[in-house]
């Protein structure tokens, strides 16, 4: 489990045949063993091999499916990362698993006074876990939800400010209108999605048994 607050911003080192990526490993990571889960712009990732200056993971199927990642797409990117929670720490952001569900898409940045206001497009399939004062992982940073809308062409858009220490610990700072970012449900969105879900399938068997 994560929190989303991040840690490190690192570089793609190398990226191999089997897709398997090789990250910068950020000097204050001296704790992780092999085994160990990170979240990987929001992605959970288990942790191969390292030495002092790297780390390597395995890209699956599913999250190449999911993120569209390639080496040409993350090359020249920072990526954030977070270690995973231990109990007993503070959590400063929301409870995350790391299974990023879609991809959205920078619509609009606004630089403001000290900080940043950005609008995402999210897929339909996301919109019922979102609302103001929400939250959503963004590139795995634990972001609040200040509005959610549905443009005039259809399209549902969610708007954020980050703050000034969001923009120096995150590679949010970097984004541009059209640039894709992974999201995240909050997890008690979706159990609660689930459950009324669940509870109006029970109401329709028992109105048409």
């Amino acid at each position: 489990m994560f929190s989303g607050i991040v840690e490190a911003k690192v570089a793609l080192l190398e990226w191999t045949p089997e897709n398997q990526i090789v990250l910068q490993k950020p000097s204050h990571f001296d704790d992780l063993q092999i085994g160990d889960s990170l979240a990987i712009n929001g992605v959970c990732l288990t942790l191969e091999w390292q030495d002092d200056q790297s780390m390597r993971f395995t890209l699956g199927a599913e999250t190449l499916n999911v993120t569209g990642w390639t080496k040409i797409k993350l090359q020249n990117r920072l990526l954030n990362v977070e270690r995973s929670l231990k109990f007993g720490d503070r959590v400063h952001g929301h409870m995350m698993a790391g299974h990023v569900e879609a991809m959205g898409l920078i619509h609009t940045v606004q630089p403001a006074v000290s900080s940043c206001n950005i609008i995402v497009s999210v897929p339909d399939n996301l919109t019922r876990y979102l609302w103001t004062k929400g939250s959503l992982a963004v590139n795995g940073v634990s972001l609040t939800i200040n509005e959610v809308w549905q443009s005039a062409g259809g399209a549902w858009l969610v708007s954020f400010c980050l703050i000034p220490e969001t923009l120096r610990q995150t590679n949010l700072v970097d984004l541009q209108t059209g640039d894709k970012v992974t999201l995240e449900a909050d997890a008690m969105a979706r159990v609660w999605a689930r459950q009324i879900e669940l509870i109006a399938a029970e109401r329709r068997n028992e109105l048409n048994p």
